[in-house]
């Protein structure tokens, strides 16, 4: 079952910020945003005119920024001690080409992903004293390295943290500045670790706001993009200033990599940095070494920065091999697996700095929390993510005596334990999670911002909805529910790994969508149903024209539709139980010889299908085949070693469960009655 639901705003908001000029559909948005009254809405939507806050209101400010003058003065070799993803490898770039702006005797240390993990290891910490370092700064984690840092500081090393993660009880004995500190009276928590490095910056700089958005914007908005912190308050003026920096002075490292990965910089955008930039500045750290990325980040020189550009695109085409294998493999798995309400598995050939990014498309596709294991030695290393309503965080923590090293939050976490225990440690898992998580959480949801006329399916209307960028987290890109949409052509693309629409409108006109992802196999629904979109709009321009973009996130069928379908489902449920039967039900060879070639006429050995939609596509005597006849032939012919099939999940487009089904090559004869199925209903 999928839940769609539409937001609803308060009426009364809606009214006063429309009385002030704003369009309706706008206005809706903006109080879905938070927008209580007009000066809201005025302040949203010219993020220029956002102030910052002070940096000497963040804890430990003043203390920390002496510490570092005093250690530049003495000339005291300093290190920058950073992290591996997009946040920490930003905050480092930052710091660094300030404080070698300054005069200071700086490097920088950021630890292996795979060997050392996140944040101070005294592993990590020899090394850095080894090498002669007398002062540390940390950013983007050290918060709670009380341990780590006694360590640093019997040593003879002094060290101040930087950081935006949450706070233990104990804080280290040093500077710790950090917006999420229980003491801490700054106003807004939700800086980046690269946001706090700015801070810092700023503080010890004391250039104005211009000057510092014009020299570390660019990375400032990028780190705090990719770390996906919330885009309200002084992070939606960061990012707008970052941007603006982007697209009028692109860096010689940012550009080469906006290039290498087909990126127009004049049209790069919140997204562009989610979707094109980040993730390859994240397989530096996932698939290799994080240092490639700072490196990009510093570079000066077109060539060599081009070469690192290169060398992070390999790293992310490898990623994205590692993580399709590891999808497909927990996939099969799961084929014959019992069903319960966690997905947990794991693998010594499964890559850890990729497994997080697979739990999240399985729990995305599923709607189940997932945790995935990579095994290294005696350890099963982890990596949880969880669906709305379902504290993995809290699910995970019933299992701690099974727990080596734990973290996280609701959403995710990490975790540790003996590879001996993995199994013992599972079942424990799925015991838990099937008495304890509610079955109707775990529902697969389409939430939509409002109703979106048709009549507002243009151009003009996408232009008013720039307003509101930059999107990101807390200022998601809109989602729009239309209604009583008339499809009049399906078509697939790609391969049919996608769906082209074309649909009409109340007035007749017709428009184009796109519904990635989605075969025209796996729809329930066919040209002339009557159809609810969620979708997102945009703009492309082919051949010199812009036109407007509608990508399709879901669909659902008209009410009468979705009734066929319950009836379908629960009469093939009843027969094949024996709870009821259906007079003049008769399979034919001709209704498993027209299933058996539509099968084969998909051209690939493994595809998913909607039953529903196939049975109102396949015709026998000029009528279609039906939902319980077509379900029958597929049991025939799984039967016969023709093809196997099993159920997968929810279709995205009804409430009807999808069927993966793979062709097998087959040479010769074959008799229908070898078939127990075919015999009983023929």
């Amino acid at each position: 079952m999928i839940k769609w639901e539409i937001r609803e705003q308060d009426e009364q908001i809606v009214e006063s910020l429309k009385a002030s000029g704003i369009d309706d559909i706008l206005a809706r948005l903006l109080v879905n945003r938070g927008c209580q009254c007009p000066k809201d809405a005025e302040e949203f939507i010219s993020p220029s005119e956002i102030s910052l806050f002070p940096p000497d209101s963040l804890p430990d400010m003043a203390f920390a920024a002496e510490k570092i003058r005093r250690a530049i003065e003495l000339g005291k070799k300093i290190v920058v001690y950073g992290d591996y993803d997009v946040d920490g490898v930003t905050s480092s770039a930052v710091l660094l080409s300030f404080l070698k702006s300054i005069g200071a005797n700086v490097g920088y240390y950021i630890p292996d992903r795979k060997d050392e993990g996140y944040g101070l290891s005294e592993a990590s910490i020899d090394k850095i004293y080894g090498s002669g370092v007398e002062f540390i700064i940390t950013v983007d984690n050290g918060t709670t390295a009380v341990s780590e840092i006694e360590y640093i500081k019997s040593l003879g090393m002094d060290i101040v943290v930087t950081d935006h993660h949450e706070c233990s009880d104990s804080l280290p004995r040093c500077p710790v500045v950090n917006p999420k500190r229980t003491d801490s009276e700054y106003p807004f928590k939700e800086l980046a670790g690269v946001g706090v490095v700015f801070k810092l910056v700023s503080y010890l700089s004391r250039e104005d706001e211009e000057t510092l958005f014009s020299r570390y914007g660019a990375l400032v908005a990028v780190g705090t993009i990719a770390d996906v912190m919330p885009l309200v308050s002084e992070n939606r003026r960061i990012v707008f200033e970052g941007l603006k920096s982007i697209r009028r002075n692109c860096s010689v490292g940012l550009s080469s990599l906006f290039e290498a990965a087909g990126s127009k910089i004049s049209e790069v955008d919140s997204g562009t940095v989610s979707f094109r930039l980040a993730p390859r500045l994240n397989a530096a750290g996932r698939m290799g070494n994080a240092s490639d990325a700072l490196k990009l980040l510093l570079c000066e020189d077109k060539a060599e920065a081009e070469a690192i550009a290169k060398k992070l695109c390999l790293a992310n085409d490898e990623r994205q091999k590692a993580e399709r294998e590891i999808f497909a493999s927990v996939e099969k798995r799961l084929k014959n697996a019992p069903k319960h309400n966690i997905i947990i598995e794991g693998d010594e050939k499964w890559h850890g700095g990729v497994i997080g990014i697979v739990a999240s498309r399985l729990t995305e596709k599923y709607g189940r929390p997932v945790i995935l294991f990579s095994f290294d030695g005696d350890n099963a290393k982890g990596s949880a993510r969880s669906v709305l309503g379902v504290n993995i965080h809290e699910i995970i923590a019933s299992a701690e005596p099974f727990l080596l090293k734990f973290g996280g939050h609701e959403m995710a976490a990490g975790l540790t334990v003996k590879r001996s225990e993995f199994d013992e440690f599972r079942n424990f898992m799925y015991d838990y999670a099937d008495n304890n998580i509610e079955r109707s959480l775990l529902v697969r949801s389409v939430i939509t911002e409002c109703l979106l006329p048709h009549n507002r399916l243009n151009l003009n209307f996408y232009d008013d909805l720039t307003a509101l960028e930059p999107f990101g987290s807390a200022n998601p890109t809109p989602v729009f529910t239309v209604k009583g949409l008339e499809i009049m052509r399906i078509s697939g693309l790609s391969q049919g790994k996608h769906c082209k629409f074309s649909f009409r409108k109340e007035d007749g006109s017709l428009f184009d969508a796109m519904f990635f992802s989605h075969s025209p196999l796996v729809l329930s629904c066919k040209e002339g149903d009557v159809v609810d979109i969620a979708c997102v709009l945009g703009k492309n321009t082919f051949r010199g024209k812009t036109g407007l973009s509608v990508i399709v996130k879901a669909m659902r069928l008209d009410s009468s539709s979705e009734e066929k379908i319950s009836f379908s489902v629960r009469d093939y449920d009843d027969l094949i139980s024996g709870e009821a039967t259906l007079s003049g039900l008769k399979i034919t060879k001709d209704d498993v010889a027209v299933v058996y070639r539509f099968l084969r006429s998909a051209g690939k050995e493994r595809f998913v299908i909607s039953p529903f939609g196939v049975s109102r596509r396949i015709f026998v005597g000029g009528e279609s085949i039906g939902y319980v006849k077509l379900r029958l032939c597929l049991n025939i012919l799984k039967e016969l070693f023709l093809i196997d099939c099993f159920d997968v999940f929810e279709n995205g487009v009804s409430e009807e469960t999808a069927v993966l089904a793979e062709v097998f090559s087959f040479k010769g004869k074959t008799s229908l009655e070898k078939s127990e199925t075919f015999r009983k209903y023929s």
